[in-house]
């Protein structure tokens, strides 16, 4: 996304029917000047990269370049509020807000009938969808409320019960944040860290998992307490190589929101959230007829809910999580030609999102395209993939994926025979992992192996050196820290596949 121009940005994002909107919405509350507001956003609109050298021309040329920033500035707040317009009914917290303030006003004006028959309203939608926070203020203006107009014999009795019905609310809250609180730092790990990798990783994880609330279902006092708890669980458990235990936590979330329809409706992401999480865990314990089952209810989820409520982010979770799994799920099975198919397809539909999409989704389907790109035999594309994960800065992506990257990068070279390189690439692969903490035994045992290879001169060599590297990698293959150099490309099954002389889309098939 270009940082010079949010508004071009803001406006690419829109749907039609809020584009129809904005229309109707400068009509009613621009004077004077609304044809030039609206002919700025059609101009912006038909852009597909802004270019402000062509904007200023479509508009009058250089005569118009001096009003441009204001112009642009009062456009993005009169489209913010168009959008705020439009969606003022599309949530529950949107409705709360609206009406609440609808309360204030009543009471304000002294219409203090109208605002309790309000506020009642208010009261029962909070608590069909816990929205505690807006209970909070809801109470509030129930005090305020029967202060004014109830009886003194009555408001002592109503007091009470008042600040029994406020206290639980805390304590519900209270309770709430303490799941939040426990979920944030598994997920802040988890997204750092990934899967374990060492001990301390693992001490790190333990030390984070709280039992006295993660190990009691009954202690989580409300729906968001509750889906905090399985998303904790599903976490910890695939850090600490727990699959089963993930699965099931993950499982539970899913039924968890789709038994309560009225939350599912009002919260799409999370539902999206849960289903893409609960198919990774489909393809970790090869449960292919669940895979189908879930990946259905997720690529459907657009014909179940009104076009006004799937918004463009919407579209693009159920497009990152559909691509995702499916791609995954053909690696784990070893389909590569068909992923190869799909991958082109998906490069094709990525173009016009990419700005959209999360950064951590867009490496993971980085990751899974190179490794269908490999097992098709198509190393030149699966380099590209690949390239894209490297160029990344190292901050801003996790650290096994990091490493798992410039092995890979390795391997791929080897097999384009871009042995002039190679040396380059060894000596910058080992710096790497030597400053981020002592290489994991796999590492170092391909880094041997591949200098070995580089200093032979006698082809006959090679297959010795392979079958040397993959009899010392097989030990590890269980070992829950090197395990990641079997999760997606498999480096056994590769060398099986130089040693055999038989294709890696082969070997891999064999062990599915």
């Amino acid at each position: 996304m270009s940082k010079k121009d949010k508004l071009h940005a803001l406006i690419k994002v829109m749907t039609p029917s809020e584009k129809r909107a904005f229309k109707i919405f400068a009509n009613r509350h621009v004077i004077g000047q609304k044809n030039n507001y609206v002919k700025l956003f059609d101009s912006l609109d038909k852009q597909k990269e802004y270019d402000e050298d062509a904007l200023i021309k479509s508009l009058g040329g250089l005569k118009y370049a001096k009003y441009l920033s204001a112009d642009k500035y009062y456009l993005y707040g009169l489209t913010l509020n168009s959008l705020d317009s439009f969606h003022s009914n599309s949530s529950i917290d949107n409705k709360l807000h609206r009406q609440l303030h609808f309360i204030e006003v009543l009471f304000e004006k002294g219409l203090y009938g109208q605002a309790g028959k309000l506020m009642e309203k208010c009261k029962k939608l909070a608590e069909t969808h816990d929205k505690y926070e807006e209970l909070l203020r809801i109470k509030h203006w129930e005090r305020e409320i029967v202060m004014r107009q109830g009886t003194p014999e009555g408001l002592v009795v109503f007091l009470e019960n008042h600040y029994q019905e406020v206290h639980q609310i805390l304590k519900v809250l209270t309770n709430r944040y303490m799941y939040h609180t426990t979920a944030d730092r598994i997920f802040a790990l988890h997204k750092t860290k990934g899967m374990a990798r060492s001990p301390q990783d693992l001490e790190a994880y333990h030390k984070l998992y709280n039992k006295e609330l993660l190990d009691n279902e009954a202690g989580a006092l409300c729906y968001d307490a509750k889906r905090l708890l399985y998303a904790s669980r599903m976490f910890y458990f695939h850090a600490t190589g727990e699959v089963n235990k993930s699965h099931e936590a993950r499982r539970k979330l899913v039924q968890l929101i789709e038994g309560n329809p009225e939350r599912m409706k009002a919260h799409i992401r999370s539902y999206i959230y849960a289903l893409n999480n609960l198919l990774i865990s489909c393809i970790l314990t090869r449960n292919e007829l669940e895979f189908h089952e879930v990946l259905s209810k997720l690529t459907s989820i657009p014909d179940h809910i009104p076009s006004t409520s799937l918004t463009q982010d919407m579209r693009v979770r159920i497009f990152e999580s559909r691509y995702i799994h499916e791609t995954d799920f053909l690696i784990k099975f070893a389909r590569f030609k068909e992923g190869a198919q799909l991958c082109d397809q998906i490069e094709q539909e990525l173009e016009n999102i990419i700005d959209q999409v999360d950064h951590a989704f867009l490496l993971t389907l980085y990751n899974n395209m190179m490794v269908l790109y490999f097992g098709a035999g198509e190393y030149k594309k699966a380099l590209k993939w690949l390239n894209l994960i490297l160029n990344e800065r190292t901050g801003d992506t996790r650290e096994d994926i990091m490493c798992y990257a410039r092995i890979i990068n390795l391997i791929i070279h080897y097999e384009l025979n871009n042995h002039l390189i190679l040396p380059y690439l060894l000596r910058s692969t080992y710096r790497y992992l030597s400053q981020k903490k002592p290489p994991l035994k796999y590492e170092r045992l391909v880094m041997d192996t591949m200098r070995k290879i580089l200093r032979t001169r006698n082809p006959e060599a090679l297959p010795g050196l392979l079958s040397s590297l993959r009899d010392k990698l097989l030990p590890l293959a269980d070992d829950p820290f090197e395990r990641i150099m079997t999760e997606d490309l498999n480096l056994i099954a590769w060398l099986e596949s130089k040693v055999s002389d038989t294709t890696y889309a082969e070997i891999a098939a064999n062990q599915t």
